[in-house]
């Protein structure tokens, strides 16, 4: 039996498109209830744009750096473009947020430190059902946390005048950024995560507790007793903080370690718990990693049947 090559790869490429454009959709804003919601067209085209290229991030990780790139760059732009109280984009925008968020979130959003918050969370995120104890059902757009992260980047980029096109050349030139600071030129590099921190610094309130980079050090090289996957069902379950760090409830069953869901810490209670226990932490491991890799016996004091 001959197959025809070409027919097959353009039937698994078709396949694919549609699975891409399947998990887009349930990642618009527009394809729940704000469908019916009266925006621009010029406004709605920008943020399904947006939608999109944040699915795409999503979906296939093997372009997760460039695109994540030019992901960024847009929402620089768009960002920039929400700074003009008279535009018609920002007056679109605010009755999307109004649809989404609600109209005191998103009114304290656009009032806080970070305005740029509200259109990463409008951006990237997808629609969630579920049911309260009565059995009813409830459906509300719940943002990607883990994307959050990106509106440091557009502030950054707005406080020193740099547009979408100027940010993406940086990227992917890996030229620096040269900034000025305190009457004092800075060189930030052309880095997410390093435009982040310069962010973040710039604008440090006083009041967000973070670990040095000494305590940093020591965190992120614990040893690790176990392993598994990063899977879409553990980042969902997880609520991770900054260094993606979480804290996680487990139990034993069966001779195995599970790991059953978030322990309810996020933000700065997650930072402050491996800070504080960073050295019981290495302790225990130096004295876990010496035993025996077999099979724990339970201790019959801690077991509980259900019946």
């Amino acid at each position: 039996m001959n197959i025809n090559t070409n027919e097959t790869n353009n039937s698994n490429a078709a396949t694919i498109l549609t699975e891409k454009e399947v998990f887009a959709l349930s990642r618009s804003v527009f394809s729940h209830s704000v469908s019916g919601l009266e925006v621009a067209p010029s406004a709605k085209q920008v943020i399904v744009e947006l939608n999109e290229q944040a699915a795409g991030l999503v979906y296939d990780e093997s372009k997760f750096r460039d695109a994540t790139y030019r992901y960024v760059a847009k929402l620089t732009d768009v960002a920039r473009s929400l700074m003009d109280e008279n535009s018609v984009l920002r007056k679109e925008f605010i009755k999307l947020f109004d649809a989404l968020f609600g109209r005191e979130k998103f009114e304290e959003g656009l009032k806080s430190n970070n305005p740029y918050l509200m259109l990463v969370r409008a951006a990237d995120g997808k629609w969630e059902t579920k049911k309260d104890d009565k059995g009813l059902e409830t459906t509300k757009w719940v943002p990607n946390r883990s994307s959050e992260k990106y509106s440091h980047v557009c502030r950054f980029a707005i406080d020193f005048n740099l547009t979408g096109e100027t940010l993406l050349a940086h990227f992917q030139n890996r030229n620096p950024i040269n900034i000025v600071r305190n009457e004092a030129k800075v060189e930030v590099k052309p880095t997410i995560n390093d435009i982040i921190k310069a962010d973040r610094d710039i604008h440090f309130t006083g009041t967000r507790e973070v670990m040095d980079d000494r305590e940093w050090k020591s965190v992120l090289e614990l040893t690790p007793l176990a392993t598994v996957p990063f899977t879409e069902q553990i980042k969902t379950a997880i609520k991770f903080s900054e260094g993606y760090l979480g804290v996680a409830l487990v139990r034993v069953k069966d001779g195995e370690l599970e790991i059953v869901g978030d322990a309810g810490k996020e933000g700065n209670d997650v930072l402050n718990l491996f800070k504080k226990q960073r050295y019981t932490v290495s302790e225990t491991n130096s004295k876990a990693l010496r035993q025996s890799l077999e099979v724990a016996e339970l201790d019959p004091a801690l077991v509980r049947d259900v019946k």
